[in-house]
């Protein structure tokens, strides 16, 4: 079978969402499938028998003429072909337009064009209620393929209230060696130290969160370091607009994913704050390495959780959630780093590769 995937946010980066392209790509390669890969950059994986690049990065901003010689060029090739083809993309439903075999990946609800827009307003408004929101989300679903992949089943949820009429698989991102790999030198693992990872968007609610951080502070005094981790953090001290956060805040954009690794095994708790998410590696990749982890109690982060998991609910005042998170703090001073053996089964490979398949079966491309 010939596989055609769109990933038109594709990067080369540690986001949850491009590796699981890289997955999928892995998981066509073990099947013995030919892979054709449309993004904007070339793919670590060499995995893929022919790469196209995309012309624009933003998965909105694609003309929609462009979209339209697409679909042609794609119904030629499944003329043409010899061999089944299955399209797969992520972020753009149009690709799909018109085939049989086709599959649209959600990430999770932040794939909608409406929170882009109401992002740069810097609207803070509840997602699960906001009208303008889900009559796009709608939308949104009503231009995608029946058939639909995502990654946990709390988005599952929300697409199916949406749109009934869909097919609607989950397949968890499955964790590779290196999320939890320890380096040769253990680190030192450091109380009171606290990581975030996210990139800068109101979603993520980096307001509420460095505003619990400041408040903590007051508590903590100087035993407290925060490491926050994500595209675009650099942009954040113009919210930091609380006491002395400097004193005890650290940003980093660019970094390695053994750097990574090494800030959650020196760190006591990740914590989030995120409004919306749809698989969180970084709080998976945080329990792997031992990391207490103090999060809201949405259904995803519940969903996800496997070891040391403390939550807050959205709806408590900055304060309150500071004192529970002083307690949580507290209690992380005998926790030992997690290894290989503490992947869970629903998060192992074998799991994650069976489940890939049989989504396939179900939906009838195998």
């Amino acid at each position: 079978m010939k596989v055609i995937i769109f990933s038109p946010n594709y990067t080369t980066g540690i986001s949850a969402a491009s590796r699981k392209i890289e997955q999928i790509i892995h998981f066509h390669n073990l099947i013995q499938d030919e892979v054709v890969f449309f993004s904007p950059c070339v793919p670590l994986s060499s995995e893929i028998n022919k790469y196209v690049c995309l012309p624009l990065r933003q998965r909105w901003k694609v003309p929609l003429i462009w979209n339209v010689f697409m679909i042609l060029k794609l119904s030629f090739l499944c003329i043409t072909s010899n061999r089944n083809i299955l399209i797969i993309s992520d972020f753009n439903p149009f690709f799909n337009f018109g085939f049989r075999n086709s599959i649209h990946l959600i990430h999770h609800l932040n794939d909608v064009p409406s929170l882009s827009f109401l992002e740069k307003l810097n609207a803070f408004f509840d997602y699960s209620s906001y009208s303008l929101f889900w009559f796009v989300w709608k939308i949104y679903l009503y231009l995608s393929p029946r058939n639909i992949m995502t990654v946990s089943v709390s988005v599952k949820k929300s697409i199916l209230e949406a749109s009934p009429s869909k097919y609607v698989g989950v397949v968890y991102n499955s964790i590779d060696a290196v999320s939890f790999m320890q380096p040769k030198i253990t680190p030192v693992r450091i109380f009171n130290k606290i990581v975030m990872v996210g990139h800068n968007n109101p979603r993520k609610n980096y307001f509420l969160a460095i505003k619990v951080l400041s408040i903590l502070y007051e508590f903590l005094h100087s035993d407290l370091q925060v490491v926050i981790i994500g595209d675009n953090v650099f942009e954040l001290p113009r919210q930091l607009i609380f006491p002395n956060c400097e004193n005890f805040i650290t940003l980093k954009s660019s970094i390695s994913q053994s750097d990574l690794i090494t800030e959650y095994l020196t760190s006591s708790l990740f914590f989030s704050a995120s409004l919306i998410e749809g698989f969180c590696l970084p709080y998976i990749e945080a329990q792997l390495n031992g990391c207490y982890t103090f999060t809201p109690q949405t259904d995803v982060f519940v969903e996800l959780g496997f070891s040391n998991n403390f939550f807050f609910p959205l709806e408590q005042d900055a304060r309150s959630i500071a004192m529970s998170a002083k307690l949580v703090l507290s209690k992380s001073n005998q926790i030992n780093t997690k290894n290989v053996n503490d992947i869970p089964l629903f998060l192992s490979f074998d799991q994650i590769f069976f489940d890939y398949k049989k989504y396939l079966f179900n939906v009838g491309i195998l």
